[in-house]
């Protein structure tokens, strides 16, 4: 139905987005340190922790975005809540397949084109055939 899209994953995906900062920020303190031969103890250590949490959080991400490779099916959300944390948008949204309602958040960054999402508007998503709960919006996540 939708090949999924990676450079919108890059640009609107908040956990993405995220994980790499985080990954990044984290390594660049710890390489700091080292260099740099302040005694800091194990705290430089610290620092590497957090950032390989990160790049293991920001691979395991990108497999459950490539999981979504399978049938998918489509149906319209309702916005129910939103707001904003840091430069990410966080939507809660609900929507009904087979008869039963399911409610999602989604984590998208804050972009011209997801600041147009309001309370009570109505978005096209794409969840899968085997497990429904698992959904991604359509014009976000999808060629």
């Amino acid at each position: 139905m939708g090949k999924i899209d990676f450079k919108k994953i890059m640009k609107y995906d908040g956990y993405m987005r995220m994980l790499l900062i985080n990954g990044i920020i984290f390594s660049g303190i710890g390489i700091y340190l080292v260099v740099s031969k302040v005694e800091v103890g194990i705290v430089s250590y610290i620092f590497y922790a957090v950032a390989l949490i990160s790049f293991v959080g920001l691979i395991l991400r990108y497999i459950y975005l490539s999981n979504f490779k399978v049938k998918l099916i489509s149906a319209q959300a309702t916005i129910l809540r939103i707001f904003y944390n840091r430069g990410v948008k966080i939507m809660t949204c609900t929507y009904i397949i087979d008869g039963v309602t399911y409610k999602k958040r989604y984590s998208v960054n804050y972009t011209p084109t997801t600041r147009n999402y309001k309370k009570e508007d109505v978005v096209d998503i794409l969840a899968k055939e085997s497990n429904p709960k698992q959904s991604l919006i359509k014009d976000l996540y999808f060629e």
